[in-house]
């Protein structure tokens, strides 16, 4: 009879080969269901019940974790018991009584688009200096297509030289699951990237397409901790006190674009959501900011954190007329 670390590993392997997941969503399986399987005594899968789940819940509420991480776990969870009910290893399914703690959703966090924008033509401005190196040439390339794209850190980590079309102006990204989408750029990310690619070339020599876009240590792939810590390192001074990471450049470009009248479903397309519900805490963003632009702005405001909040949430309601 297999261990459960055994029907763990098979289930990995079918996330891998049959679902197609990225290494990076394997990995955050692989944790949840290995930390579940150290918790327990020992115990065959198919003696595993609810009072064992809710036990496993009561040790992770008290070791502080939040209800983001609670929900994340409990979902690894669930989809492992389903696959194990599928193929026949359990009859009954543990977590169907089990319901998700209610996650808080916060309003991601966003840079301000004139001080953000400001940094970025600076930053340009400096690629055409003669001491200019390979390294601040990269960097600057990075934050630029980060802004102009809205792409996530793996998608920009794992980009190939050929997936940038310079002529037509757009960048085919790889995302989640393997979905592969188009994106446009626009002229001022393409002028830093080219100033990256030339630089290399006639210092390195001519690229093969398949190549890393960004190099990293010795010329290989560059590693998300290392855009990290250029992302920080660049846009810290104008993140209001926030720690300005690679998201942050993601939610800046959806909220920015919210904020310029951009289409609801147009602007999940370019951030890849597969549900358009993902891509509506943006105009939460947008309502708060608008919000906040009337009080500031109208003479007659004058109001209180209470009476903003009703406006927002009357203009959240579904059930009233447009």
């Amino acid at each position: 009879m297999k261990s459960l670390i055994q029907h763990i590993d098979n289930f990995v392997t079918y996330l891998l080969k049959e679902k197609g997941y990225s290494s990076f969503t394997i990995n955050a399986y692989k944790n949840d269901l290995y930390q579940f399987q150290r918790f327990l005594p020992g115990l065959p899968i198919h003696a595993l019940n609810t009072h064992h789940i809710r036990n496993f819940l009561d040790y992770l509420f008290q070791k502080k974790y939040s209800n983001t991480t609670l929900a994340r776990k409990l979902s690894s969870l669930r989809s492992f018991f389903r696959y194990c009910l599928k193929c026949g290893i359990i009859n009954t399914d543990p977590l169907v009584s089990i319901t998700c703690p209610k996650r808080r959703r916060q309003l991601p966090g966003f840079l301000r688009k004139e001080p953000l924008t400001n940094k970025l033509v600076y930053e340009e401005g400096k690629t055409t200096a003669t001491e200019t190196s390979l390294k601040e040439l990269r960097d600057t390339a990075i934050i630029q297509l980060l802004y102009a794209t809205g792409i996530r850190l793996r998608e920009l980590v794992q980009l190939n030289i050929r997936d940038v079309k310079f002529d037509s102006g757009i960048i085919r990204v790889t995302g989640k699951g393997g979905r592969e989408r188009i994106v446009p750029t626009g002229k001022h990310c393409l002028i830093c990237l080219d100033n990256y690619l030339n630089f290399r070339i006639i210092h390195y020599g001519a690229p093969v397409l398949d190549e890393p876009l960004f190099w990293g240590h010795i010329h290989r792939r560059i590693n998300p901790r290392s855009v990290q810590r250029i992302v920080a390192r660049k846009l810290n001074a104008i993140g209001e006190g926030m720690n300005v990471h690679p998201h942050m450049l993601r939610h800046s470009f959806a909220t920015h674009l919210m904020d310029s009248g951009a289409d609801l479903k147009a602007v999940q397309e370019l951030l890849g959501h597969k549900n358009l519900s993902t891509t509506q805490i943006y105009t939460h963003v947008s309502t708060e900011k608008l919000c906040a632009e009337y009080n500031q702005a109208h003479p007659r405001a004058g109001r209180n954190q209470a009476e903003t909040r009703k406006i927002k949430n009357l203009s959240n309601r579904k059930d009233l007329p447009m």
